[in-house]
């Protein structure tokens, strides 16, 4: 009578490998392992090489020198740099402000409109579907002293016309008005879709009990939509913060420097003055403002809630 073979040995030396391969922890490994290295590519190496840039004096006319934190120091000794952060800051708190009521106002509404409710979506959504340069442009034509639309028809009514980007308050506020009219959108579809999952149990009690649509509005749709609400604060201040492309299609910056982010002034120093290195500092010190702001918005949401 013949034996089997005995294969024991055989499946018990394989069975370890076999349970990793079948592992969850293989799977999640195979899923997570590439999209990780790919970002070490794209960010992190480029982001240690920039680090190391912004602690030398590199530039194209000179030989690069390790000189430590010196353009970090340069920087807040720059008038212009500082210049330009400040009109960063100001213009991302008016921009925020405006854009945070404009947006829950629009939403608002849409959420009482029951007839074309589509179409008005698809009408207040239209201005972030455009390129930013191309947009900028256009309402730079539009803002032309001399053939603009815009003077036209301040013309039809009889006034003289407007120098919107001429001198420094006008261009401030046109530069505001023109990325709120490009981003509000945003806001409001991000605040509209809040606005359609929130229960109907608590209104309608609050109603019953004799409290005011601004007592509603205040007491539970705000709370209410805090989430949401936090969403669309720290995606328009990461965008305003670094505010580039608006600026430079629509003035460069001018008048003078009055309307110069601290984007755009990187762009010059990099581009413009071939400061290697110290463009570098500047956009690390962008780089921290951005992450304290978003910080600050997110621990003062995890504090009102607490309270």
């Amino acid at each position: 009578m013949s034996s089997l073979p005995d294969t024991t040995g055989h499946l018990t030396r394989q069975r370890p490998w076999t349970a990793v391969l079948r592992s969850d922890r293989f799977f999640w490994a195979v899923c997570l392992v590439p999209p990780f290295a790919i970002l070490a590519a794209v960010f992190v190496y480029p982001l240690a090489v920039s680090f190391q840039s912004s602690l030398t004096n590199e530039s194209i006319l000179t030989e690069t020198v390790f000189i430590g934190l010196r353009n970090y120091q340069r920087a807040l000794a720059d008038a212009n740099a500082m210049q330009s952060l400040r009109f960063t800051l100001l213009f991302s708190t008016v921009c925020l402000v405006v854009q945070m009521v404009v947006g829950f106002v629009l939403a608002a509404l849409l959420q009482k409109i029951t007839i074309g409710r589509g179409l008005f979506r698809t009408l207040v959504i239209i201005p972030l579907m455009l390129t930013p340069v191309v947009m900028a442009l256009q309402w730079r034509m539009m803002m032309n002293y001399d053939f603009g639309i815009l003077n036209y028809f301040v013309g039809l009514l009889g006034f003289e016309p407007q120098g919107w980007t001429l001198n420094p308050t006008a261009a401030f506020v046109s530069v505001v008005l023109v990325d709120t009219w490009h981003n509000v959108g945003f806001v409001a579809m991000l605040i509209s879709a809040g606005m359609a999952t929130l229960p109907t149990e608590p209104f309608e009690a609050a109603e019953v009990d004799g409290a005011s649509a601004w007592q509603r509005l205040w007491h539970l749709t705000v709370p209410l939509l805090r989430p949401v609400i936090v969403v669309a604060l720290l995606f328009r201040a990461y965008g305003l913060l670094r505010t580039f492309d608006l600026i430079f299609a629509l003035t460069q910056g001018g008048p003078g420097r009055a309307t110069e982010t601290f984007s755009y002034h990187i762009y010059q120093s990099m581009f413009l003055a071939w400061q290697i290195g110290y463009s570098s500092a500047l956009g690390y010190i962008l780089l921290a403002i951005t992450l304290a702001v978003c910080v600050v918005l997110i621990f003062f949401v995890d504090v009102e809630e607490d309270v």
